[in-house]
């Protein structure tokens, strides 16, 4: 997996917060806070974060499976902009099976 989708979805984490902030409460009618939208945008960085160090790991066959579990999340995550112009179509899900 490239840094390149790391990037991105940082990338889109900040224009989210840009947007939260620009937006005066008034205008905000979701049911969230945008105190709470911008805690979410900072947990999604830290799952980022551990998601990296996760796909760091030598290629070991159990640390095989953590890393490409790692890397499902990042796609996971990225998929909700599939619509950005920067979004890459190899940035997919892989189909299967979603555990709920």
């Amino acid at each position: 997996m490239d840094d390149g989708l790391v990037r991105f979805l940082l990338a889109r984490i900040s224009d989210e917060e840009r947007e939260l902030r620009r937006r005066s409460p008034g205008e905000t009618q979701q049911v969230w806070s945008v105190e709470r939208a911008l805690a979410e945008c900072s947990a999604k960085r830290d799952v980022i974060g551990i998601m990296q160090r996760m796909l760091i790991l030598r290629d070991l066959p159990l640390e095989r499976q953590v890393r490409d579990g790692a890397g499902e999340v990042l796609r996971r995550l990225a998929a909700v902009y599939e619509d950005h112009a920067s979004y890459r179509s190899e940035w997919r899900p892989k189909p299967g099976r979603v555990l709920t």
